[in-house]
């Protein structure tokens, strides 16, 4: 997705100087997105902190800046009064940054997401449905082979978010039943069933590509084909009064 339009605040809203409304036009959306995870976090985070955060929520269903990107992106909206730094000592000679999200930053967030386009298509780009696509039927096992590498990889980010949510649970972020992070919980469980569904939809895939080969599914039932016979069924009373 290209970047959003700034939205010009209302009247009686946050002021900014002409430079501020420069630097605020050329925010991308890599800084929105770490303004979004502070906000929705709710509390103080060091860069790796956002990182870590970001892959177990907007890398499941959007992107997942990297850490060099996230403390870009602080700076500019330290810069704004979006985020406020503080020093935290982790020991005798390190220490560590810790950001949180302004109530500044959180009306610019809103007015922000407010724009974003809701009728914008969802762009799918699966490289294996267009391999699949591309191939010649006489390359089903290739084909098989590729579709196996990737249930498994997707069977390995639903376990991801599994061990996320669980380890959210150890730290007490797994904050359910609070309002404030109603809405990322739910997109959370969207993603679990999104990708319960794709892995689904692949190995049915899989099994209508196999049908004809080796490993044609019903090679996995081991049942003799035995005799047909017909069912017994019950005579109408018609058809006793014809005999």
């Amino acid at each position: 997705m290209e970047d959003s339009e700034f939205v010009q605040p209302a009247e009686g809203a946050d002021v900014f100087d002409e430079r501020q409304l420069q630097l605020i036009k050329s925010l991308p959306t890599t800084a929105y997105l770490v303004l979004g995870v502070l906000v929705v976090e709710d509390g103080e985070l060091s860069a790796v902190d956002l990182k870590t955060r970001a892959d177990f929520t907007l890398g499941m269903f959007y992107w997942a800046p990297a850490v060099s990107h996230i403390r870009r992106e602080l700076a500019r909206l330290l810069e704004l009064g979006m985020v406020t730094e503080r020093e935290v000592r982790t020991g005798r000679v390190r220490s560590t940054l810790r950001y949180q999200s302004t109530s500044r930053g959180e009306r610019l967030l809103q007015r922000w997401s407010a724009a974003l386009p809701e009728t914008e298509p969802v762009v799918v780009k699966h490289p294996v449905l267009l391999r699949i696509w591309l191939a010649s039927s006489d390359e089903p096992t290739q084909l098989l082979e590729a579709l196996d590498r990737h249930i498994k990889s997707v069977r390995y980010r639903l376990d991801e978010l599994h061990w996320g949510r669980r380890r959210a649970e150890d730290l007490g972020l797994d904050r359910r039943k609070d309002p404030h992070t109603r809405n990322a919980m739910a997109v959370q469980n969207y993603l679990f069933r999104s990708l319960y569904s794709e892995i689904l939809n692949c190995e049915q895939l899989r099994d209508e590509l196999a049908r004809g080969t080796s490993q044609d599914p019903i090679s996995r039932v081991n049942r003799q084909p035995g005799a047909l016979h017909p069912r017994y069924r019950e005579p109408s009373s018609g058809e006793n009064e014809r005999e």
